[in-house]
């Protein structure tokens, strides 16, 4: 085959071409270039600025003429033993190509510039105070493994708005696993297993306001699970909280935030304890086997008001004391709704703070309670005006439901209570309640007893059936009004004048009548069957 001169011309032109254009190195990414990183690239490529580095910190700094906005580093798999690194290239990717498992970094990375990705990394602070700190803006934290921080695994500071952090593995650090510092707003925190740190695994502080903290797994560390502290308007749902030493969820001073749809179990102390916080929802939460109790809600240096529990599922916090739900201290206007709570030490349970200021004005409603070691209900301190209505209150081993002090102004109301192991109703301690249209069969007790210091206390058609003592029973109270109600002791071995009585003298008996009764009663030879 002869040459052919055209050919060969064109390829020598083509060559020339080629020589003149430059290196296609430098890959359209996001509006920037791409930069490579390789361990295994001699460490003299790091004083060249072709674009392949044999360190990340080199790739940063060593030529920053060549690192723009928007620029990409893509990091192969190897061992970085980088120190300090920082980011300030606004909008910077900095990626592994091969994930955290195979891609780690000795050291710290504080993110000083707005819009960085800082994805899939195995990131070992080796004794610096956080493995990651971030100090700007819209910065992206995704898939990343952080341990071995004196610190946090992850610090956003103060006023970084609109931080992702997503999907990473914070662990082993001396203090919190994720904490977001003072005003940094809209932090959005999903996806991440949390676990094994010393105090809190995910801390939001200070004004950081409109936080959603959701579908993470935070376990084993030694503070709360997630402590929230003067921040509002945040949402935290579907996360897992397991084995925390403090509480599992913790709000202090956090005002108008959702926790819903959580699965909190062993816990050291509660599940969930709102502290001096207002106006937050509690819902659809499952609580169970935790050390103190399942939902607390409890006065600090403020009253805790205006809050909702409402259809949780309250389950097996059976430590001598633990509550399923307690109010404690200045506690008021809270809604407690629609809740499940069984094998609690306690169902529910009103105390008194150590400043001595006791719950007030609080609602329950439709709340099935049973299985208590003690009682389903017992209110132990109360500024009044509680309202307990239409709660079922079944086979807990104490009282039903017991108020043994308060201000009273309580009303105790269309009930349902059942096989509970003394009274269904105890009232002593508390004037001024209102006990009518409750439902109260089976009790080991007394249906109702009004003990001294339930003076003026109304007790009005509530049907009581199947006890095993009176019906109604009164000592050592005064003005007490009681009528209209439906009444039969089906235990033919105890004595009841009328199923009512004042263990007073039969004297009284004129005004058990009073009451619309249906009762039965034997007695040796003597048969009472009388209707009023």
């Amino acid at each position: 085959m002869r040459d052919r001169p055209g050919l060969i011309s064109l390829f020598v032109l083509l060559a020339a071409l080629l020589a003149l254009a430059p290196a296609p190195t430098l890959l359209a990414h996001h509006g920037g270039p791409i930069v490579f990183v390789d361990a295994k690239n001699p460490p003299s490529a790091d004083k060249v600025c072709d674009f392949h580095f044999h360190s990340i910190k080199a790739a940063l700094t060593n030529c920053p003429q060549e690192l723009p906005d928007n620029a990409t580093i893509l990091v192969d798999p190897g061992i970085y033993d980088e120190g300090q690194l920082t980011i300030s290239v606004k909008g910077l990717q900095l990626q592994s190509s091969g994930g955290a498992e195979r891609t780690k970094i000795l050291g710290s990375i504080d993110i000083q510039a707005k819009g960085v990705l800082l994805q899939g990394f195995d990131i070992n602070a080796n004794g610096f105070n956080d493995a990651v700190a971030v100090e700007n803006i819209q910065v992206h934290l995704v898939g990343n493994k952080l341990h071995g921080a004196k610190h946090e695994g992850i610090l956003v500071e103060g006023s970084s708005d609109d931080v992702l952090i997503s999907g990473n593995e914070p662990f082993n650090n001396g203090r919190i696993g994720i904490r977001v510092l003072g005003n940094s707003r809209n932090a959005q925190i999903e996806k991440n297993k949390v676990r094994s740190n010393g105090t809190a695994g995910i801390s939001i502080e200070g004004n950081s306001d409109g936080f959603l903290i959701t579908d993470n797994t935070i376990s084993l560390n030694q503070g709360e699970g997630i402590s929230i502290s003067s921040s509002d308007n945040g949402q935290i749902a579907k996360n897992q909280l397991i084995s925390n030493g403090l509480e599992g969820i913790e709000l202090q001073d956090a005002n108008g935030n959702t926790i819903v749809d959580n699965t909190i179990s062993s816990s050291s102390l509660y599940g969930i304890s709102l502290v001096a916080s207002d106006n937050n929802e509690v819902r659809g939460n499952q609580v169970s086997s935790n050390g103190a109790g399942g939902i607390a809600l409890r006065e600090g240096d403020q009253a805790a008001q205006r809050n909702t529990v409402e259809s949780n599922q309250i389950l097996g916090n059976i430590k001598a004391g633990a509550s399923g739900v307690l109010l404690e201290g200045d506690v008021t206007g809270s809604i407690v709704l629609n809740n499940t709570l069984s094998n609690n030490s306690f169902g529910i349970r009103f105390t008194q703070s150590t400043a001595k200021h006791s719950p007030s004005n609080n609602t329950l409603v439709s709340n099935e309670i049973s299985d208590s070691d003690q009682d389903g209900i017992s209110v132990e301190a109360s500024a009044g005006q509680n309202v307990f209505r239409s709660n079922k209150i079944n086979s807990n081993n104490g009282v039903g439901l017991y108020i043994s002090a308060g201000q009273g102004n309580d009303e105790v109301a269309g009930n349902s209570l059942e096989s509970n192991g003394d009274q269904g109703i105890l009232i002593e301690g508390s004037p001024r309640n209102a006990v009518h249209d409750n439902t109260l069969t089976a009790n080991g007790g007394q249906g109702i007893a009004l003990m001294s210091g339930a003076d003026a206390t109304s007790v009005i058609k509530n049907t009581i059936t199947s006890g095993e003592q009176e019906g109604v029973f009164l000592s050592g109270v005064n003005d007490v009004r009681s009528e209209e109600h439906t009444s039969e002791l089906q235990s033919p071995s105890f004595i009841s004048y009328a199923v009512f009585c004042l263990k007073k003298s039969i004297f009284f008996f004129s005004q058990c009548a009073l009451n619309k009764i249906l009762y039965r009663i034997i007695y040796k030879l003597v048969t009472i069957h009388e209707s009023i």
